[in-house]
């Protein structure tokens, strides 16, 4: 009978693992509304039934200091998550519900062929209200005068920076360049929420060269400092958007290999970061785990960067590949150092950080921090006179 208690507190752990596996293992949806209901109705319900139970058998001295931690953490939730709400509230955001659409090769991407439109509005002002057109190769469609006269490609990967969030397609760093560079034909494709994960990824597949016309050209990657914890699958990039994104890890020669998805590829971890990521704590100070950028995680961020200037050249040939370090809302200590690893990796790098000076106003959406449509025309012009995209340089080039 002395025993009984000790095996009805194991059960009490067990329910209490089979709560944290149900709630962990929830998957979310195309669109990043959240997670189903299984974590309502049968989660949170078995955890509460662990707690009684563990409540029941604990001694008196365990029972206070259960309720003690119970009760702090959950005032603690409650009210940075009343806070979470009211700051949120601040924010009202749209785009088409079928816009975000899951895929087996990048995790996530947008629907073929569509015209999407996308506003954001901070206390009622609209900061943007603008479409997206994607052509059947999940591409954004960069309008271009005279096709007949390009007979170079220029490929822009990236995130939502090279992408275009909030500006029109007229106004995309692509179309800025492609307006100075009148031999290249711009295809852009970055997304929002990229990472190089999803340019090895897509270079690894084989499908790009079958997709670009043009045998000559350059590949420009776009770059700002949040894609190092993109590239290792962060608690925060993990939980909102990227759970099924490309997984790669260093192999024992410091190359990077892809391991299946952040979800596939490491279970353990992504079962703790979907419990952390319920955090109202955690999200309302905007804290990320891992704390801290490691010297390894830039190394595997500046490896598959490596490895894509590689795998391009493979499939293009030597033509040129470049790294642009993307001014930030704040400037990126993490970008800097970045930097210097791809430098190290023989990767082109043309750092523009500090391109816009100390005074950024203007150059980025106020409450959102994407650039404006004057950012990405100054860093079209820095870019074309850097690699050389103009006409006067093709003359000059002329035997």
């Amino acid at each position: 009978m002395s025993r009984t208690p000790g095996r009805w507190l194991c059960v009490a752990v067990a329910l209490g693992c089979l709560a944290v596996l149900a709630s962990g293992m929830l998957r979310y949806d195309a669109c990043f509304r959240g997670p189903d209901l299984i974590f309502r109705w049968f989660a949170l319900p078995l955890l509460g039934l662990a707690l009684c139970l563990a409540f029941a058998l604990l001694p008196a001295t365990g029972q206070l200091a259960l309720a003690s931690v119970l009760v702090t953490w959950g005032m603690l939730e409650s009210g940075f998550g009343v806070a979470e709400r009211r700051r949120e509230a601040h924010t009202e955001a749209f785009v088409a519900r079928d816009y975000y659409q899951p895929d087996p090769m990048l995790g996530y991407g947008p629907e073929r062929g569509i015209r999407a439109r996308a506003w954001k509005r901070v206390d009622g002002s609209t900061l943007y209200d603008v479409e997206y057109d994607i052509d059947e190769n999940g591409r954004r469609i960069t309008p271009f005068e005279h096709p007949e006269r390009r007979d170079r490609f220029l490929l822009f990967f990236g995130c939502s920076f090279a992408f275009g969030e909030g500006v029109s397609a007229e106004q995309t760093l692509p179309a800025f360049v492609a307006r100075a560079a009148p031999r290249y034909v711009p295809y852009n494709y970055a997304f929002h929420g990229y990472g190089p994960n999803q340019l090895v990824a897509k270079l690894e597949s084989g499908t790009l060269r079958q997709e670009i016309r043009e045998r000559e050209g350059t590949l420009v990657y776009v770059l700002i400092g949040a894609h190092v914890s993109r590239a290792i699958g962060s608690m925060v990039i993990h939980t909102r958007w990227a759970h099924d994104a490309p997984y790669y890890a260093l192999d024992t020669a410091g190359q990077p290999v892809r391991r299946g998805t952040f979800t596939t590829g490491r279970p353990v971890l992504a079962l703790g970061y979907a419990l952390l990521g319920r955090s109202n704590v955690l999200r309302f100070l905007q804290l990320d785990v891992p704390p801290v950028i490691t010297q390894h995680h830039i190394a595997l961020t500046a490896g598959l960067l490596a490895r894509s200037a590689a795998l391009f050249r493979q499939s293009f040939g030597p033509e040129r590949f470049v790294v642009v370090v993307h001014p930030e809302h704040w400037p990126s200590e993490v970008s800097a150092r970045l930097a210097k690893a791809l430098s190290e990796e023989g990767v082109e790098v043309l750092d523009y950080a500090q391109l816009f000076g100390a005074d950024r106003q203007g150059y980025f959406f106020p409450e959102d921090r994407h650039p404006t449509a004057r950012a990405h025309k100054a860093v079209a012009a820095r870019l074309v006179a850097d690699v050389g995209l103009g006409e006067r340089d093709y003359t000059e080039r002329l035997p």
